[in-house]
């Protein structure tokens, strides 16, 4: 298939300079564009493909290309693989079990403590009640942790640990006290993790075996906009806008 392509691709592009030169006035249109990614591809690249168009956005527009990969998956998978929702914890606390962590990919500017402390608080699993425990993981930390999990593991609570990337030589345990309390762990048992991921895609920090049980959360922060409405939104509610005292003209 790769081959295949190859040779559409030499032939697609073997006129390129030719083209660009005869039709020179709609090539500078296109490269001038604020949005060629969406845009016709003049002369006879008009018919280009998907894949063909992301090449020439490499070559001649390269700071459009991340937009141009946006719009291709969008259109050949669908909005919902470019667009990011804005989770719900409490959705998300469903998939949970006493054997089934729940695993934060830390982005900058991004912290679960308080989301899983307010979760907690409504569901009667707080501090205040020795029901809810939060460890930021460092050195030192380590014999605390595991005691809180086998505490709370067997009598029912929560246990939050923080930056667990931080102590990689002290995962390997972690994942063999998480195996244990998976067993006979209580039912109301959850274990919540935050990790930064690695600085490279070939790297791993967090042991596969936590990887594959984990329900994994990415909250990356909004980008723009339109992105950081929606997540503004995305915590009021339907519940709020219900509420409004006038709401025909809310609205």
């Amino acid at each position: 298939a790769l081959v295949s392509w190859l040779k559409d691709a030499a032939e697609a592009f073997k006129a390129l300079p030719e083209d660009m030169d005869a039709n020179s006035a709609a090539w500078a249109v296109w490269l001038a564009s604020a949005t060629p990614e969406t845009g016709d591809v003049p002369g006879d690249m008009r018919g280009a493909t998907a894949l063909q168009r992301l090449v020439l956005l490499r070559i001649l527009r390269p700071d459009r290309v991340i937009e141009g990969l946006r719009t291709s998956i969008a259109a050949r998978l669908g909005q919902r693989f470019v667009v990011q929702e804005p989770h719900d914890l409490v959705q998300i606390f469903g998939d949970s079990t006493s054997s089934t962590p729940l695993l934060f990919v830390l982005f900058p500017g991004v912290d679960p403590g308080a989301e899983i402390e307010e979760l907690g608080n409504k569901l009667g699993f707080s501090a205040k009640k020795e029901r809810y425990v939060s460890v930021s993981m460092g050195q030192g930390q380590e014999s605390f942790a595991e005691r809180m999990l086998h505490h709370h593991a067997r009598e029912g609570g929560w246990v939050f640990l923080q930056n667990v990337h931080l102590m990689e030589s002290w995962l390997p345990r972690l994942e063999k006290v998480l195996e244990q309390v998976a067993e006979t762990g209580h039912s109301d048992f959850r274990c919540f993790l935050s990790a930064e991921p690695p600085a490279f895609p070939h790297m791993q920090t967090i042991p596969e075996s936590i990887l594959q049980s984990a329900v994994k959360i990415a909250n990356e922060p909004p980008t723009d906009i339109k992105a950081n409405m929606q997540a503004a939104l995305g915590t009021i509610g339907e519940r709020f806008f219900e509420s409004s005292t006038k709401p025909e003209v809310f609205k």
